[in-house]
């Protein structure tokens, strides 16, 4: 066994909550009217974590996008990494975070997986 040295997460909007997000993150959505916050981390793996040697360390999260009928139909979710000892709530609090991978998503392809790298 041994320990993840990095936390990974994935990067999203929320529903607001003024006890989680910063203001700064505050934004109205253009399809229902509710205040989200921009840029969200969800932790799946968090620093610290043990990760069997021979056996993969799995996260999942739900999540949905909303078109308008003149939108493009692309839109990517993005991957981050992040050494710190700390799990931020926002994407722009975290120091030094990377994004290791993306997954792009088109109207002809569902899943065109583009990733830069997994570390």
């Amino acid at each position: 066994m041994m320990e993840s040295s990095k936390s990974y997460g994935v990067v999203l909007s929320q529903p607001y909550s003024a006890h989680l997000h910063s203001p700064e993150d505050k934004y109205i959505d253009p399809y229902d009217k509710a205040p989200k916050a921009k840029e969200q981390v969800v932790w799946l793996i968090k620093r610290g974590d043990l990760i069997q040697s021979d056996e993969p360390k799995t996260g999942s999260i739900g999540f949905f996008r909303k078109f308008g009928l003149a939108d493009s139909k692309t839109f990517i979710t993005k991957f981050v990494a992040y050494g710190g000892p700390d799990y931020p709530q926002s994407f722009a609090k975290v120091p030094h975070g990377k994004f290791v991978c993306h997954f792009e998503y088109t109207e002809a392809n569902m899943m065109k997986r583009k990733c830069k790298c997994w570390i």
